[in-house]
């Protein structure tokens, strides 16, 4: 890459390179900007509106140290790019460099605000914005705001930085939170996983008071037993202070203790990391790594960490090899035999460069087992000739990897002209041929320099894939393959090294972690892969390989992986990410999986999938809703009892799925027909002709259409599941409801329609709760993904009159987090109705929206629907349970993994207090979404959720009846904040009423301790195991019992029948067993308590592994038959024997 220095470049102010992110990026620093280029030629240039000093590579991102004046911001006065280069589209991260970002405009939020008060900052990808960095002290995290601590080093392989304070004269090593050492260490963990969601805190884990400036020079090298060792250059001392890493293999964590064995002084005039020792071990992503020190006495000495291996010295006879080829005098040899050595620079693996008291550089080679002297160079071959040697092989690597590119043909043609020059001069004539016959008619053959007779073959990618297609993997060379190719993180021949590792992938390489057998390394997603051909497309997506890029290929290479992509396209596994759907065409998948993960921090975005598209496929999003019905095919036809063209036109919720598009995926698979005509709620259902003609006709069929509709107003729950987020909508345009329809038809009376006899049931009580479910199935269809929902368009479909479709739209676009736009004047307008359902579905939807973010304004809302947290001087509200019940879980939602101690000390009152009527199932409905709510604000804390209080559990166990009470004194008595409250205690005489509490009670424990493995928790939420105990024990609450010890137990749920058998107590299966056979008198016990306690806790012990199947749905591929029949088998034996 060349770049070309305009008339702004006198703003430069440092330079480097970073591979933190994908290929290398060389990052130019100047005044007001920071730019960015990558190896193929984009450019991302980021404004800074701080005075930054220097910039320092990490492992994820780039450290900005700011100048001491770094809080002031500085104008952009110039840039090096224009607009035409901050669009250019970026094919490696799939995104479009369009940053909108004024340099003069300073953001509010805490964000910002902290990127101007910190001295360091951290861009962690060029398309976000410098974030601050703290302290971590003492477990609390303090803003980075000392300037005086500057950054003279940094590591950009694992997370460790080294700086010094100019006024206490110290050197520290600090540690960057966010992956530990282990991870650092480890060659097969991928740094960081997701640290772009954490603050970047750093930890001190050592500091020395031993200089008066700071280190001349500092590096990173590894003890004798591989563990990491950072090396200070004190200049002004001559002496190397090297500081052990230790590593805590409990804790993963480094710990800084300063002891005599950590650290360590050796006398040096000059030091370089070199490696001489072991040159192929690595340790983790480290290699093993030597100290060369010159001292003040003139001496070249090899340490491996504290011991000192050996001592080198310049050759007696120095010009003989050298400088032979430059005519020197013959007494050259006496002219620097006496040469001292004055400084040691540019080491590069076991080479560098010496420079001698007269100003003579030399570039020496050191044995790589050490011995007395230097090593000397060949008789028959120069250094220069050497030098060019390993040129035309690294440039022939390049030349390779060009050849893969069908649109570097040009630059190929310029490269082998330049190589085929080298080549002549060095004598190599089958490297001459090798170009000339690339490319005839613009090459020619230079007079030889060397008098060689090489026989070398030039390696040859095509050679080598010829090899493999034919042969297989095992008969190619791998002489075939440039050496530079099968080295890691070469970014310049990356393009064809991805390629032959996915050769390799589908030609059956054996695997080593990252290393192939072929000699190249490859990343894999995570997934499973049945075969090579799956194998290699989680190879293509974790290294970023997609359609776009297979276009680039030559059409003969491409060919086979395209074929790859082909077989894996019918029936790919289930647990793929989204993007390896995308690469084998399977996009209807790929939005599938994106439904399910959105809200997980993934590697890959909307711009990462369509990245893996082919260029026709870069629009892909569901399906957008049409602005007028579409003609459905007579191949669609949803059933030929419905072909009246009186129903065809009618909207169901559903016709936007049934596109043009719809016969292509399925074909003559009509499924998607059948699930359509079963959830359509929009037509009269058709009534058969009465066969009895005793009963009246007209009674018939009111009795039959009572029980369609009770089938009719559960629709809108599956329809609402079926079009989750599968279309767009139009802000131009209303959402349309489907329609309930409870009426009939007969058929056989050429579709006369039956109406539902309002009066002989409530109705309409019975439609309005249907209606509510319809709206939220509407609302659910939306897609959640798009761009945020504009506050007018919410407003723009607000019906005149409150009504049970709306409130549920509003719950709906809660829980696609869309009520975020609207403000608290909004909220008002829908509260003033004085509807309660809008009012349950506004505050159900706005808790929804801001789950876990305990917004003050939402919480007010919230609290003032709970009369019972009224100070006690506010008048008495009169408000439906119904709205009480809904404030309670909204806070539950807002307050979601919080575990806010008043919050959950306020609940738990909530447990077992009354809700204001008389009505069982509202008292009981509030104490359930009491506990569920304590269950969202503790969810999966466990123990560390009740630090605050001993007896919380105590109390959560009394609402339930358990016998196990620890703290009688607290629970007997009644608190200040609980007497100053209107309503009572939900207490029958002195005793809780468990049939209301237990429900929450235990609904709440479960939640709380989901996945928490307590033996403790699970075995007070035991089983009656007696016969007495059994009769007085609801049967629905020993089945939610079984629930909530199965989801505190979690790992222990398995998928088999003996599993569910071990959840029922021996009394309950002995007692089945002997009544099913007549052993033992009915009379002695209640047989229908038995059998309704075996019912509930195999139903319970079903739910909960239902519930485990669902949350690992990876597994399901592989056991589900085996779930299916565990689920059979004991209800179908239980039932038997009943």
């Amino acid at each position: 890459m060349v770049l070309e220095f305009t008339k702004d470049m006198y703003h430069l102010i440092q330079s480097l390179w970073m591979n933190a992110i994908s290929d290398a990026l060389l990052c130019v620093l100047q005044v007001d900007t920071l730019s960015l280029y990558n190896v193929t030629g984009e450019i991302v240039c980021i404004p800074l509106p701080y005075a930054v000093s220097s910039i320092w590579p990490l492992p994820f991102g780039l450290l900005l140290q700011k100048s001491t004046d770094g809080g002031h911001m500085v104008s952009s006065s110039s840039s090096l790019l224009n607009a035409r280069d901050l669009n250019r589209p970026s094919k490696e991260y799939g995104l479009t460099y369009n940053i909108p970002f004024q340099a003069n405009i300073l953001e509010t939020d805490n964000k910002a605000n902290g990127a101007i008060i910190s001295s360091h900052l951290i861009l962690k990808h060029p398309f976000e914005e410098p974030q601050a960095t703290y302290v971590e002290e003492k477990d609390k995290l303090t803003m980075m705001r000392d300037f005086d601590e500057k950054t003279i080093w940094t590591s950009d392989v694992i997370p460790l930085i080294a700086s010094y304070h100019k006024g206490k004269f110290q050197h520290s090593v600090w540690q960057i939170d966010g992956a530990s050492y282990q991870e650092a260490m480890n060659e097969n963990t991928m740094l960081p996983v997701d640290i772009s969601s954490h603050k970047c805190a750093f930890r001190k884990i050592w500091q020395g008071k031993c200089s008066h400036s700071a280190a001349s020079k500092v590096f990173l090298a590894t003890d004798i037993d591989g563990m990491p060792i950072i090396s200070f250059l004190l200049h002004e001392q001559k002496i190397l202070l090297a500081v052990r890493i230790q590593v805590d293999d409990a804790t993963e964590e480094a710990f800084g203790d300063i002891k005599p064995h950590m650290s360590w002084n050796i006398p040096a005039f000059a030091a370089a990391p070199v490696v001489v020792t072991r040159p192929r071990v690595r340790v983790g992503v480290l290699p093993f790594t030597d100290i060369l020190v010159l001292s003040s006495d003139n001496d070249l000495l090899l340490y491996s960490g504290k011991q000192c291996l050996c001592r080198y010295t310049l050759p007696n006879e120095l010009g003989k090899g050298f400088f032979s080829n430059h005519e020197l005098n013959s007494d050259i040899s006496d002219t620097y035999s006496d040469l001292k050595i004055t400084s040691i620079a540019d080491a590069v693996e076991g080479r560098i460069n010496v420079t001698c008291s007269n100003g003579l550089m030399l570039r020496c080679s050191l044995r790589k087992n050490p011995s007395s002297s230097l090593d000397e160079h060949s008789s028959d071959v120069s250094y220069n000739i050497r030098f060019m040697r390993e040129t035309l092989e690294t440039l022939h690597a390049l030349y390779e990897n060009l050849k893969l590119n069908i649109l570097r043909k040009e630059d190929l043609g310029c490269l082998a002209s330049l190589l085929c020059t080298v080549a002549s001069s060095l004598g190599e004539h089958s490297y001459v041929d090798y170009y000339c016959r690339d490319f005839p008619l613009n090459l020619t053959e230079s007079p030889s320099l060397v008098s060689s007779n090489s026989l070398t073959t030039p390696p040859s990618l095509f050679r080598w894939f010829e090899y493999c297609l034919r042969h297989g993997l095992n008969s190619a060379k791998l002489e075939d393959i440039p050496t530079l190719m099968r080295k890691q993180k070469v970014s310049a021949v990356s393009w064809s090294r991805k390629v032959l590792s996915f050769y390799s992938l589908l030609l059956g390489a054996e695997r080593k972690g990252k290393n192939l057998s072929s000699g190249v390394y490859c990343e894999v997603a995570s997934g499973s892969a049945r075969n090579t051909e799956e194998l290699t497309v989680l190879a293509m997506v974790a290294e970023k390989f997609g359609h776009r890029q297979l276009d680039l290929l030559p059409v003969g290479v491409s060919l086979v992986l395209r074929h790859a992509l082909d077989k894996c396209r019918d029936s790919p596994p289930d647990d793929w990410p989204a993007t390896a759907y995308v690469l084998v065409g399977r996009e209807d998948l790929a939005t599938a999986k994106m439904g399910t993960v959105r809200k997980e921090n993934l590697l890959w975005n909307n711009d990462n999938l369509t990245s893996m598209s082919v260029p026709y496929m870069l629009h892909l999003q569901p399906v957008i809703i049409p602005t007028t019905a579409p003609d459905i095919p007579a191949s669609e036809v949803l059933n030929s009892d419905d072909s009246d063209s009186v129903y065809k036109s009618v909207e169901d919720g559903m016709e936007h799925i049934f596109t043009s598009t719809t016969q292509l995926r399925f074909g003559h698979d009509l499924r998607l027909n059948e699930v359509r005509r079963l959830l359509c709620s929009a037509r009269p259902v058709p009534i058969q002709t009465p066969t009895n003609p005793s009963v009246s006709d007209q009674d018939l069929h009111q009795q039959q259409l009572w029980n369609f509709a009770q089938r009719t107003t559960a629709l809108p729950f599956g329809r609402g599941a079926f079009t989750l987020a599968t279309t767009y909508t139009l802000l131009t345009e209303v959402l349309v409801f489907p329609k309930l329809v409870l009426a009939g038809r007969l058929p056989a009376q050429q579709n006369a329609t039956v109406n539902l006899d309002l009066s002989s049931r409530s109705v309409s009580e019975f439609k309005s709760w249907a209606e509510f479910h319809n709206g939220v199935a509407a609302g659910l269809r939306l897609a959640p993904f798009q761009e945020k929902m504009l506050r007018t368009w919410i407003q723009y479909n607000r019906p005149s009159e409150p009504n049970f479709t709306h409130a549920g739209l509003l719950l709906a676009f809660g829980l696609h987090e869309h009520l975020r736009v609207l403000t608290v004047t909004d909220a008002y307008g829908y509260l003033s109705q004085e509807h309660d359902i809008t009012t349950l579905g506004l505050l159900l939807g706005l808790a929804a929206s801001h789950r876990g973010t305990m917004d003050p304004a939402i919480s007010k809302m919230l609290y003032f629907h709970v009369p019972s947290r009224h100070p006690s001087s506010t008048p008495e509200l009169e408000l439906p349970t119904l709205l009480q019940s809904a404030a309670v879980m909204g806070i539950g939602l807002l307050y979601e993994g919080s575990a806010h101690a008043l919050t959950m000390k306020i609940l738990l009152g909530e447990i077992g207090r009354r809700s204001g009527g008389d009505n069982v199932l509202e008292r009981e409905g509030y104490a359930v979404a009491a506990g569920s709510a304590l269950g969202f604000v503790a969810l999966g804390h466990g123990n560390r959720a009740f630090g605050f209080m001993d007896t919380f559990l105590d109390r959560l166990f009394e609402y339930i009846g358990t016998k196990e009470v620890y703290h009688e004194k607290y629970l007997n008595a009644t608190s200040a904040d609980d007497q100053s409250c209107n309503p009572g205690q939900m207490m029958d005489g002195a005793q809780i009423n468990v049939d209301v509490t237990a429900p929450g009670a235990i609904l709440a424990l479960a939640l709380i301790f989901l996945k928490a493995e307590s033996e403790e928790i699970a075995a007070r939420l035991n089983i009656p195991n007696t016969y007495f105990d059994l009769q007085y024990v609801r049967p629905d609450f020993v089945m939610l019992r079984i629930i909530a010890r199965n989801l505190i137990l979690w790992s222990r749920i398995q998928p088999t029948k003996g599993w569910v058998d071990s959840q029922i107590p021996e009394t309950v299966r002995c007692g089945i067993s002997n009544m099913s056979e007549g052993t033992i008198d009915s009379d002695e016990l209640d047989a229908e308590a038995l059998f309704q306690a075996y019912v509930n806790i195999v139903t319970g012990a079903c739910i909960a592994l239902v519930t485990s199947t669902f949350w690992l749905r990876s597994h399901v591929s592989s056991r589900g038959k085996g779930v299916d029949a565990t689920l059979e088998a004991p209800i179908e034996g239980g039932l038997g024997n009943g």
